[in-house]
């Protein structure tokens, strides 16, 4: 399975693997689906079989698998003698060109065998009790270029971490500020000149008590 931001591949028709395109093989290309015809690209230029001469697997990142013959598609027989899946190009041409595919550097059709690293394993629950399934994250990025990769990403995410909290921050400054008590400088908008006038009137009162 092939799309533009994933590869997807199967380990002993068991665990799922899935790499990201951003640890891909940093010369593979993405074509899209339509852009095979429109940028001239044939097929026959585009899928590899292991009977080319000058197929180099460790420059082109993969290896082909071997096409099936008629008499085996005819039989059911899709399998290979290392026990890898044998495939039909014409078949499997149509497919990938109706929904993309990764090309390397010397315009093959990447589809085959790829050899990865693993970056991490999940273990999904299943509906039954002690059954379940594994999904491998994998690599195809040399070890150095791994490492740089992990490096930008940390520091992306430390980024985005500290920049939330400075926005937290301010946030709550702001909270505070609202919430702040008057001064006495403040304006209280004629509270004091009533407190004033109510106090003298009192006194008015005391003082007439006083001389009657």
């Amino acid at each position: 399975m092939q799309s533009e931001g994933l590869l997807g591949a199967v380990v002993y028709n068991l665990f799922s693997v899935g790499i990201e395109k951003r640890r891909l093989p940093l010369n593979w290309k993405w074509i899209a689906p339509g852009q095979e015809t429109s940028s001239g690209v044939t097929s026959s230029s585009t899928s590899p079989t292991c009977e080319d001469s000058d197929f180099d697997s460790d420059r082109e990142n993969f290896r082909p698998v071997p096409p099936a013959t008629t008499t085996s598609l005819h039989l059911g027989l899709g399998s290979t003698s290392d026990g890898t899946p044998a495939t039909n190009p014409a078949e499997e041409d149509d497919i990938s060109a109706g929904s993309g595919f990764f090309q390397t550097p010397s315009g093959r059709r990447v589809r085959g065998v790829i050899r990865f690293g693993v970056r991490d394993v999940d273990v999904i629950p299943g509906s039954e009790r002690e059954k379940g399934f594994i999904s491998i994250e994998g690599t195809m990025l040399k070890p150095e270029e791994e490492r740089k990769l992990v490096e930008e990403e940390r520091h992306r995410a430390g980024g985005s971490s500290r920049k939330n909290s400075d926005s937290q921050g301010n946030s709550r400054q702001e909270n505070g500020m609202s919430g702040a008590v008057p001064s006495a400088n403040t304006d209280t908008g004629g509270v004091a000149p009533t407190t004033e006038a109510s106090t003298r009137k009192r006194r008015e009162k005391r003082s007439k008590k006083s001389g009657s």
